[in-house]
């Protein structure tokens, strides 16, 4: 009895073995199947997006570049609307300052007018002539003194807003070139046949590069205010000394004419 207890139980023992293994393998193998198939969805998907990555370049430019030329543009334009409005100011500042000394020299002729019709005699005329030449010549100088101060701060300062324009605008070009030699080798290398993942990750690269150069140069690139503020000094400067000079000029005209009047009173 014991021993077909034992032949049984070993005979189930070996049964169930025998009928579970197909069974356990056939499970181990779908999972395998399932596991290639997601690896192989994967990969196809990859392949796709790395594809589809190479193919972009067949059929359109590069976006970094045309946003480039994009604010180059938009720049340039702000650029051109700001020199027109400067020079509509400075040509009405002209336009007043042009009225007003032509007021100025209107009441002052007649100002002298009125001492000349006054004045008796030949030595007070020409007393008050004199005075009138040396008047107008303090005039004359102090007028040009002024206008070439304001000149050559007009100048000054269309130098520097120019100069660093224009060194914007090639850190913007150097910026568009990298970018499109950027997209070329993207483009070569993709019709190469190298690998997309590989294009892709070299052409981010160099996207990002170009960024950071130009935010470094915009950095470096110097600022233009001190330079105005100089602008601003110097012209300052010149004024005040156009206005020094004016009045001592005024004065010395003053005391000649006292003294050709007191010399001419009998």
């Amino acid at each position: 009895m014991k021993s077909y207890l034992k032949v049984s139980t070993s005979a189930i023992v070996i049964a169930s073995f025998v009928l579970s293994t197909p069974f356990a393998f056939a499970q181990i193998g779908v999972g395998n199947a399932i596991a290639q198939q997601n690896t192989n969805r994967a990969q196809n998907q990859n392949s796709n997006q790395a594809n589809g990555f190479c193919a972009r370049f067949s059929n359109k430019s590069s976006e970094a570049s045309d946003r480039i030329r994009e604010k180059m543009s938009e720049a340039e334009a702000r650029r051109t609307e700001r020199q027109q409005t400067i020079a509509n100011r400075r040509a009405e500042l002209d336009a007043k300052k042009t009225e007003r000394r032509a007021e100025l020299d209107a009441r002052m002729d007649a100002n002298f007018s009125k001492m000349a019709e006054k004045a008796k005699g030949n030595a007070p005329q020409e007393a008050i002539a004199a005075f009138k030449t040396a008047v107008r010549a303090a005039i004359t100088a102090h007028r040009q003194a002024i206008d070439s101060a304001n000149r050559a701060f007009r100048q000054g300062v269309e130098q520097v807003v120019s100069d660093h324009q224009e060194a914007m605008r090639k850190i913007l070009a150097d910026a568009k070139a990298s970018t499109d030699t950027a997209l070329q080798k993207a483009k070569a290398d993709c019709a190469a046949g190298v690998d997309p993942r590989t294009v892709q990750t070299a052409y981010q690269a160099s996207l990002r590069a170009a960024r950071t150069k130009v935010q470094t140069d915009r950095k470096a690139l110097e600022k233009i205010n001190a330079q105005l503020e100089q602008l601003r000094v110097t012209r300052k400067q010149a004024i005040e000394k156009a206005n020094t000079d004016f009045k001592s000029a005024l004065e010395k005209a003053r005391l000649d004419f006292e003294s050709a009047k007191s010399a001419s009173t009998p």
